[in-house]
């Protein structure tokens, strides 16, 4: 009994480091194939994403959320409005 427990055990060990081992190694390939960065899904003339810091505001047309430092505004009432575009403004102003 106690040789069968110990070959048991012995085998269980052989077959985590070898699935261990496969699991290395079809990563370290799978990165080899990529060579390098992946292509942006935007595709490949795209600009790379940017991260704008500061306050988010809300288009109130189509409901966007922009940075306001790239935000397009607009005072109207004594009230400032943000827009994500031009074609938002416009629709805004003749609207009201």
């Amino acid at each position: 009994m106690g040789r069968f427990l110990y070959f048991l055990i012995v085998m269980f060990l052989a077959r985590t480091f070898i699935r261990a081992a496969v699991g290395w190694l079809t990563v370290q390939k799978s990165q080899q194939s990529y060579g390098g960065p992946r292509p942006s899904p935007r595709g490949p003339s795209a600009p790379p994403a940017t991260i704008h810091k500061g306050l988010m505001v809300r288009d109130p047309v189509c409901g966007v959320h922009v940075p306001e430092s790239r935000a397009i505004s607009e005072t109207k009432g004594g009230e400032r409005f943000f827009f994500c575009s031009e074609k938002c403004r416009r629709a805004y102003l003749e609207a009201s």
